[in-house]
């Protein structure tokens, strides 16, 4: 029974081992799939940075032309009711 149990425990250690032989082949595509990854990432937000500055942009520009518009009209209304006194 003793002999049983020590060839258990050796096939496991063994199982082990051979698991231990390949760890650094897979830490190591580990590492170069997060670095793939956190480049695509960085990538990535500096595109969506770039979208929505762009977007910002074209916002503040129509917000203008409304803003100018508006006090355009309000200016013609102001001018119209001082020529009607």
């Amino acid at each position: 029974m003793l002999l049983n149990e020590l060839q258990k425990q050796n096939r496991l250690n063994q199982q082990q081992a051979d698991q231990l032989k390949h760890q650094p082949d897979v830490s190591g595509r580990q590492a170069g799939r997060i670095a793939r990854l956190s480049a695509k990432l960085t990538a990535e937000r500096a595109s969506r940075k770039r979208e929505i500055e762009a977007l910002r942009n074209a916002f503040e520009q129509r917000l203008a032309a409304l803003e100018h518009r508006m006090a355009s009209r309000e200016g013609a209304r102001d001018l119209a009711a001082a020529f009607n006194r």
